[in-house]
């Protein structure tokens, strides 16, 4: 995973084991950058998401912070 990507979700509220993992579970972790994982972040805040239901989201579902904005 990017330096600045793995950075930001740390400080978004991710543990560095739980990055661990998302990165095992899902291999596109290391190929996304900020701006996608930012997008996904914004999808979510538009569907009146809060920050804790965000974190809840990725951590059920590691996919959603690489999925690209062709949903």
């Amino acid at each position: 995973m990017r330096e600045e990507v793995y950075d930001y979700l740390r400080e978004y509220g991710f543990s560095k084991e739980e990055l661990t993992s998302f990165e095992k579970e899902n291999e596109n972790m290391f190929f996304t950058n900020l701006v996608e994982v930012n997008k996904n972040i914004d999808f979510l805040t538009n569907k009146r998401l809060i920050k804790e239901e965000i974190i809840t989201v990725f951590r059920n579902n590691p996919f959603m912070i690489t999925v690209k904005d062709n949903r």
